[in-house]
């Protein structure tokens, strides 16, 4: 087998990331890329490689993220319109549907709060060396 220059090295590479986050399994990614399976393994066994992924997966998922995001404001002027319907079930349902998601929303922000301040607590905690005993 002929050897690789290290342009086609990274684009095999390149390949592979952009597949394994593109398909729900290593194999499929494996058969996606070309690239055999024993190879995408040997890949993934590369704490830089791994980094890579990670970083590629976050990006997806916030691009993902801004479009729900998007989406979402459209969502609630749709729903608000609901609440001005005339047929009293599709306001009661609209109504329902806006109280549900806004006390979810709530919960999440609450959370993130409670945990930021408990995350903040321990690196203080650690900073002043009372490490584990606390």
């Amino acid at each position: 087998m002929a050897r690789l220059t290290p342009a086609d090295r990274e684009a095999r590479r390149a390949a592979l990331l952009r597949a394994l986050v593109e398909y729900p399994s290593v194999r499929a990614a494996a058969e996606a890329s070309g690239i055999p399976v024993r190879s995408c393994y040997r890949y993934l066994a590369d704490p830089g490689f791994r980094r890579d992924l990670e970083t590629l997966r976050e990006r997806q998922l916030s691009a993902v993220v801004d479009a729900l995001r998007a989406a979402g404001t459209r969502a609630v002027e749709r729903l608000r319109a609901g609440l001005d319907s005339r047929d009293e079930k599709v306001a009661i349902r609209a109504a329902d549907r806006l109280l549900t998601h806004l006390l979810a929303g709530w919960e999440a922000r609450e959370l993130e709060r409670r945990l930021a301040a408990l995350e903040t607590a321990h690196e203080y905690r650690m900073a002043e060396g009372q490490g584990e005993r606390a």
